[in-house]
């Protein structure tokens, strides 16, 4: 039969190993926490560089397209001017 004495001191050193155990999974959890916590506002930052870049993008290809417009209706004038002058002729 076991002495009552190391039962308690046995019992006594699984409760200490535990409660070790417990602070060490705790302290992870929290570290765990700060890290999600951390890529989440990382995460945050890029999406809205993503959105500005691109309302830049559609912003620049509406210029883009502007541009080109003003282009042909140049060239079509330049066409225009072309063909009266060899109307004169």
């Amino acid at each position: 039969m076991q002495d009552p004495t190391q039962n308690n001191q046995d019992t006594h050193a699984k409760r200490q190993r535990i409660q070790y155990e417990l602070s060490i999974a705790d302290a992870d959890s929290r570290r765990l926490d700060r890290e999600r916590e951390t890529e989440l506002m990382e995460l945050k930052r890029l999406e809205r560089q993503l959105a500005l870049l691109n309302v830049n993008i559609s912003e620049r290809k509406q210029k883009v397209k502007k541009i080109e417009n003003d282009k042909m209706m140049i060239e079509n004038d330049i066409k225009s001017l072309k063909k009266k002058l060899n109307e004169l002729r």
